[in-house]
């Protein structure tokens, strides 16, 4: 665990102190670190894709900074950044395609670069940099995951969002996609002041993930001034935890940081509350109280008292509930003849308990199913069916109640062809489902003449989740009918058809996805008919036209919630009533 004091060229001395460790529940360490001091230079890499590829790209990412930002221009730092880490993007990207063995992996990560009183922060996925001072820590990073996209808006509490079973999802990474320096969507750099009285904490997931930040605020002021030893408590709280996750910490502390400490301890301040704060530590002599209910989610208090409250009248006897037990047990295994005529849709459902099957599916080679269509015959509501990284050609119709999803973000490929046959193909289609979702899948084009439709959804409410769709000469997503589902954290590129076609009288929810270089003769979104979609947050760019729509009423509101590369008012076009026999884009 490397730990050293440096004066930097402008007289700050900085101690800093860095660690990884693989948690409790991994077998193996994909998680990277680098900690200079003497150049400003650290960094918290998180690598996806499981065992050697995950650890690949981790490594490969940290080697590429470590050189490429070694040395900097003050003037360019941003720039220089963004260089850094698109660098390691293709480089991974180009890894994998490369190597089998390798495909799918990716990685996530943030990098901060200390120079003088100046910090920047490059940050790509959910890895996080927190800037601490006494009394208050202050998440300066967003997660690009929709759970930590909801708990940076304050729709969940902290405490939600680490329970949460999605938490692990990402829809942005370093190394599955080729990269530019200038994707608008991809790195988020963020500049901020750091001063003497402050630290900067960079983390994986697996310690944000177990510890509130109130905690991580606790132990790091409870430990000022001795960086090691904060990094090593930190990482052994996680594990106490749970350690479900691999753990990496990198703890920089400003020359006074220590000292600010122990005067804020010694005069029992009162806390305080940052703009941006993801939680707070103030009174250390006494136990904190619980903010009031108008106050933002700021964490758990350390010491919680949990209390069980019966209700008067329901004390339930040790014999009693062993005979209500034996009782439940005997039904489950009763004949049908035993039960009553009116009890019998109370029959089905328990008796349906009997023997439930696993909730996950697995996909893949040496799992259950070779293909994510016998999986999806065999699957029942509620049930998962995860897809293992690989090329899979087939044609896929969603079920009620059963979400598919890639394993590895993108890594799982759908491969859309038309090949031998003039007729219309369709990757995923979805008709009257509802409750289902499909995540995490790149649908690609493949050869022939008919027209290629990467998703289909009509007439039903579907989660649409961190899509990659390229290629597709009909549509990239079409919706129809009475459809109301929700497409959002999702990248369509490259279509030579409609990136969203929206016709009939659906009424789906289009969130924060990336439309590029798609629509050719068409738009990129073609919205048709009486269709009403709600249109927000996303971003379109380099597109012929970026959208159609024959509502003028809608043209102001679009062009006002979403982002667009060119000139706004040129954005939307307004289609005149089409004829009866005009044909929709993306439908035969």
């Amino acid at each position: 665990m490397p730990s050293n004091v440096v004066k930097l060229p402008n007289r700050r001395e900085l101690a800093a102190a860095a660690a990884s460790d693989r948690g409790r529940q991994r077998e193996n360490n994909e998680d990277a670190v680098l900690c200079d001091p003497a150049r400003g230079l650290f960094a918290v890499v998180d690598g996806v894709g499981g065992e050697a590829a995950g650890e690949t790209s981790s490594k490969t990412a940290v080697e590429i900074l470590r050189r490429r930002l070694s040395r900097r221009d003050p003037d360019q730092l941003a720039a220089q950044l963004r260089d850094a880490i698109t660098h390691a993007n293709n480089r991974i990207f180009e890894m994998a395609q490369r190597d089998e063995q390798l495909l799918g992996m990716a990685c996530v990560l943030s990098v901060a670069l200390v120079d003088g009183d100046r910090l920047l922060v490059g940050h790509v996925g959910d890895t996080r940099v927190y800037r601490l001072r006494p009394g208050t820590i202050e998440k300066l990073t967003r997660d690009h995951s929709p759970i930590g996209a909801m708990e940076d808006r304050r729709e969940i509490a902290e405490l939600e969002a680490m329970r949460h079973p999605r938490r692990n999802e990402i829809y942005r990474d370093v190394g599955s996609v080729r990269r530019r320096p200038d994707d608008q969507e991809f790195v988020d750099v963020v500049e901020a002041r750091f001063e003497p009285d402050q630290a900067i904490l960079l983390c994986s997931d697996g310690l944000s993930d177990q510890l509130t930040s109130r905690e991580i605020l606790d132990l790091v002021e409870d430990h000022a001034g001795d960086p090691e030893s904060t990094v090593a408590r930190l990482i052994s709280r996680a594990n106490q935890a749970g350690g479900r996750d691999n753990v990496s910490v990198v703890l920089v502390e400003g020359e006074r940081f220590a000292s600010a400490v122990a005067r804020e301890v010694s005069s029992a301040s009162a806390p305080t509350v940052a703009p941006r704060a993801a939680g707070i530590s103030g009174d250390r002599t006494a136990p904190r109280p619980d903010p009031p209910p108008s106050s933002p989610p700021i964490g758990r208090p350390q010491r919680v008292a949990r209390v069980r409250a019966v209700r008067p009248g329901w004390r339930v006897s040790g014999a009693l509930a062993v005979l209500l037990l034996v009782t439940l047990g005997a039904a489950l295994f009763a004949p049908a003849t035993w039960w009553p005529r009116w009890a019998a849709p109370a029959r089905d459902r328990v008796a349906s308990l009997r023997f439930l099957p696993s909730k996950v599916l697995r996909v893949g080679p040496g799992k259950a199913f070779a293909t994510i269509s016998a999986a999806l015959a065999a699957a029942r509501r509620g049930q998962r069916i995860e897809v293992e990284p690989g090329t899979y050609a087939e044609a896929l119709e969603l079920k009620n109640g059963v979400e598919l999803t890639s394993r590895v973000p993108r890594a799982a490929v759908l491969v859309v062809s038309s090949e031998g046959t003039a007729e219309e193909s369709v990757g995923i289609l979805a008709t009257g489902i509802h409750g289902a979702a499909v995540r995490g899948f790149r649908i690609e084009g493949g050869p022939g003449a008919g027209s290629t439709v990467g998703l289909r959804l009509v007439a039903s409410a579907v989660e649409v989740e961190s899509l990659e769709v390229s290629g597709m000469t009909g549509a990239a997503i079409s919706i129809l009918g009475e459809d109301r589902s929700t497409v959002h954290y999702s990248h369509l590129h490259d279509n030579p058809g409609p990136a969203i076609v929206v016709g009939g009288s659906a009424a789906p929810r289009i969130l924060d996805c990336l439309i590029e270089r798609s629509g050719g003769a068409d738009a990129a979104l073609e919205i048709l008919d009486q269709a009403a979609p709600t249109v927000v947050g996303n971003r379109f760019d380099a597109n012929r036209t970026h959208a159609r729509t024959r509502d003028p009423a809608r043209v102001a509101e679009i062009r006002q919630l979403n982002r667009w590369s060119g000139d706004p008012d040129a954005a939307i076009v307004v289609l005149e009533p089409a004829p009866a026999a005009a044909r929709t884009p993306g439908t035969p």
